[in-house]
């Protein structure tokens, strides 16, 4: 049996994601999109670094079909928690702090919220 997963949800979470993003005023602020990769998972990762009085924050998500459903599963990530993340490789640790989400539009959200220091569920 071949299974194939596309990136269809993933790209729904970016379109609405990208253009939300725009609306950071923050000069010290940067943004990277990459494709994510894992086994049945693809998808994108999104970093936000900013440089605050208390030094460098970076904060990160990926977002994909899940690869038991058809939800789509976010990982949110803040740079220093688990280990480090590298050139959008998600680290082990990650895992533990995934959100299923039934629509593009609630991810986004979420995504967003991490993204801006907002969500409360990084640990």
């Amino acid at each position: 049996m071949i299974i194939e997963r596309t990136t269809e949800l993933a790209e729904k979470v970016l379109n609405i994601l990208v253009p939300t993003l725009s609306t950071i005023k923050n000069a010290d602020a940067s943004c990277v999109v990459r494709t994510y990769q894992n086994g049945r998972e693809n998808g994108f990762h999104v970093s936000i670094s900013v440089l605050s009085s208390i030094g460098l924050i970076i904060r990160e998500v990926w977002f994909s079909e899940f690869r038991r459903s058809d939800d789509v599963v976010v990982y949110p990530h803040m740079r220093g928690d688990y280990g480090k993340s590298w050139d959008g490789v998600l680290p082990g640790g990650a895992y533990q702090n995934k959100r299923l989400f039934q629509t593009p539009e609630e991810a986004a959200l979420f995504c967003f919220d991490v993204l801006t220091g907002k969500a409360d569920s990084i640990k």
